[in-house]
Order: C-alpha cells, then sequence, then structure tokens
C-alpha cells in the first residue's frame, strides 16, 4: 500500500498576533518547506467560503510531490480556526479519495507542555485539547476524523493563571525561541514520515 498523502496545517495567528509564540506552528510549517526546498506555503487571500475552490488551494498551498505532502498555513484566528481547517480537510480529502489515495490530516501546533523548540506527536481521533483553543475547534468541527498532531513546544510560563498563559503565548516571539523552532525541521519531518 502506497504511503498516505498528507494535509499538513499549521496553526497560528495573523497580524497583529502572527510573530507570537502562539504561531509556532506556522514557523515550524515554513522550516519544514524551507528544509525541503519549497516555497513557504501563502497565507490565504481569499475568503473562507472559497477555500475549498481548487485555485484557492493552490494558491495557499505548497506541495512536495515526491513525498505526497500538501502543506497549508492556515489564516484564521486561533481560537477560530475549525471552520476554516474542515474545509479544506474535506476538499483535499475527496480530491485524494477520488485519485486512490489515504488522505491523513496532520495539524502542526504550538505546546505550552513541551520545551522550547522540542517537538512531539500523536495520532489519535479526538482525545484532549490541553486547553489549546486553535485545535479544540479543530476537533469540534471534525469530530471523528483521525488527526495527527505535531507539537511545537514553546515552554510555558511559571504560573497558570489564565492572564499570565494568554499574554505568554500572544507575546512576541525573539530571535532565538524563533531559532529553536527553526533547527528542528529535521525532527519535525522525521515525524512526518512516520505518520501511516
Amino acid at each position: 500500500m502506497p504511503p498516505p498523502r498528507l494535509l499538513i496545517v499549521s496553526l497560528g495567528n495573523p497580524p497583529p498576533y502572527a510573530n507570537t509564540l502562539h504561531s509556532a506552528g506556522h514557523i515550524a510549517l515554513n522550516a519544514v518547506a524551507k528544509r525541503l526546498s519549497l516555497p513557504e506555503p501563502s497565507v490565504p487571500s481569499t475568503s473562507i467560503p472559497n477555500l475549498a475552490s481548487r485555485a484557492a488551494r493552490r494558491s495557499a498551498a505548497t506541495t512536495c510531490p515526491s513525498r505526497g505532502w500538501t502543506f497549508y498555513r492556515s489564516a484564521s484566528v486561533m481560537n477560530t480556526v475549525g471552520p476554516e481547517v474542515g474545509k479544506i480537510w474535506r476538499a483535499f480529502e475527496a480530491g485524494q479519495r477520488t485519485d486512490g489515495y489515504e488522505p491523513r490530516l496532520v495539524i502542526l501546533h504550538d505546546e505550552l507542555e513541551a520545551g522550547l523548540g522540542k517537538t512531539s506527536h500523536a495520532d489519535k481521533i479526538g482525545g484532549s485539547a490541553k486547553g489549546h483553543n486553535g485545535l479544540k475547534d479543530v476537533l469540534k468541527v471534525l469530530s471523528g476524523v483521525k488527526i495527527a498532531r505535531v507539537r511545537i513546544g514553546i515552554g510555558r510560563p511559571e504560573s497558570r493563571d489564565p492572564d499570565v498563559v494568554s499574554r505568554w503565548v500572544l507575546s512576541p516571539i525573539k530571535s532565538h525561541q524563533k531559532q529553536a523552532i527553526e533547527e528542528n525541521a529535521d525532527t519535525v519531518i522525521a515525524q512526518l514520515e512516520r505518520i501511516v
């Protein structure tokens, strides 16, 4: 059986919160694309109702044909990203199944409980979003879909107070933090290769 075709979607925020720790998924996605000598996925400029069109998907996605991977950078605000991801996934899934391939959805997202730049992955239906509002929204919209998650560590503040945590994830990313995430592109690629 051929390996599955992966739709790899990064979660992050648009401006003014694009360059924050909460957008670690976007940073990792761009680093992986660069490592594979691909152009960075562009941010969709079309409205959400049109994202499922073939032209919109092509303009917002970067494909690595040799691996069967398609990279997509979400454009929605983190907490309401579910409908966008759902629409893109359904279109991708239908197209891949029509062509005889097994599609899989992978979400790249920031993870408070892992040290800066550390990556891990899970591959399951449902499960806990561990307080990650973007992932919660995706899981709500795509209930019952097996979703692989590649978690990009951003560390966490000492306090667990929600306001402190919110300020932490939305704080401007420092150059050494961005570099720590980008330097783990090979680890992210290795984790993507294990998804079946």
